[in-house]
C-alpha cells in the first residue's frame, strides 16, 4: 500500500531528517540518471496547483517532442541524503514515463544546498519546459516559503513576485496563528484560509477557495476548448479581442492584474 503523503511541513521535516542522518552528497555529480533513480516529493517541491486539463495537454506536448526526437531541458535534482530528488521538472518526468521505461537514463543537473534552498529553487525554477505559475499559485508559494523557511521578505518577493505588503502580512498572520496555536501545522491552510482564521473567521469571506475557484476553473476549461492554440503565442490579439468584446471587461482585467492583492489592506 502506498504511503499517504503528509502536509508540506511534515514532508519537509522528513526530508530534513533524512538529509541529516543520511549519506553526504556524492562528490561526482551525475549528468544522467535513470527514471527509477529519481524520487519525487511533490508535496514539498511542486508549487503549482495540479489541474488535469492544464497539466495533461502540457505533458502531451512534451511527450510529442520526445517522440519526435527533440530533447527536453534537464531535470533539476537534489540529494536528500539517500536519493536524488526531482525539484524542478515534474511534468517532464511524467512525459518521460510515457515514452521510456524506468531503466532508461535522462539528462539531469544537480542543485546543491539545504532543504530550504531546494524549496526556493523549485519555486524560482523558470525553464522553457515549465508551465508558468498563476498569480494565486505565486501567492501560495510565498505563503509556503514564509511558514516553511527562514527566507527574508525580500528573498520571498524575489522568488515569487508577490508584493512586499502581502508577504509582510503573511509574516504577521504566521506569528498570530502560532501564538494562539504553537503546535499548529500552518501548511494545512491556504493563505486566504490562514488570513481568515487570523481574523477570527471560520472561512474566507469571498469563499474563493471553493465557489469562485470552481467557476474560474470551469470558465478556463471552456476557453481552452474554444480558443485556438496560437492564441497563447499572441496575447496582444486576445487582449484586443476582449477589448472589442467589452471595454469594461478589458478595464476590469487590467485593474485585477495591476493592483495589490486584496489581503494587502492589513
Amino acid at each position: 500500500m502506498k504511503k499517504r503523503a503528509g502536509t508540506f511541513l511534515q514532508e519537509k521535516s522528513s526530508l530534513e531528517c533524512k538529509r541529516v542522518t543520511g549519506k553526504p552528497e556524492p562528490k561526482a555529480h551525475p549528468e544522467t540518471l535513470t527514471l527509477n533513480q529519481i524520487k519525487m516529493h511533490p508535496e514539498v517541491f511542486q508549487h503549482r496547483t495540479i489541474i488535469d486539463w492544464i497539466s495533461e495537454p502540457h505533458i502531451k506536448e512534451l511527450t510529442k517532442a520526445l517522440e519526435s526526437g527533440q530533447s527536453l531541458e534537464a531535470i533539476t535534482v537534489w540529494w536528500n541524503g539517500k536519493n536524488w530528488t526531482c525539484i524542478d521538472g515534474h511534468h517532464r518526468m511524467e512525459a518521460y514515463r510515457k515514452v521510456i521505461d524506468q531503466q532508461h537514463s535522462i539528462p539531469v543537473k544537480v542543485f546543491s544546498g539545504s532543504v530550504d534552498d531546494a524549496i526556493t529553487k523549485a519555486a524560482a525554477g523558470n525553464t522553457k519546459d515549465k508551465l508558468p505559475m498563476s498569480r494565486n499559485e505565486k501567492r501560495e508559494a510565498a505563503w509556503r516559503l514564509t511558514i516553511g523557511t527562514e527566507m527574508s521578505k525580500a528573498e520571498v518577493q524575489a522568488v515569487t513576485g508577490t508584493s512586499d505588503r502581502t508577504i509582510a502580512n503573511m509574516r504577521l498572520v504566521k506569528g498570530k496563528l502560532l501564538k494562539a496555536h504553537p503546535e499548529a501545522d500552518l501548511s494545512e491552510l491556504s493563505w486566504l484560509a490562514a488570513l481568515a482564521q487570523s481574523k477570527g473567521k471560520e472561512s474566507v469571506d469571498i469563499d474563493w477557495d471553493e465557489r469562485n475557484e470552481e467557476q474560474a476553473q470551469e470558465l478556463a476549461k471552456q476557453l481552452a476548448k474554444h480558443l485556438p492554440k496560437k492564441t497563447r503565442r499572441s496575447p496582444e490579439i486576445l487582449a484586443r479581442a476582449i477589448e472589442i468584446y467589452d471595454t469594461r471587461l478589458a478595464s476590469g482585467l487590467y485593474e485585477y492584474w495591476n493592483t495589490e492583492d486584496p489581503d494587502d489592506e492589513d
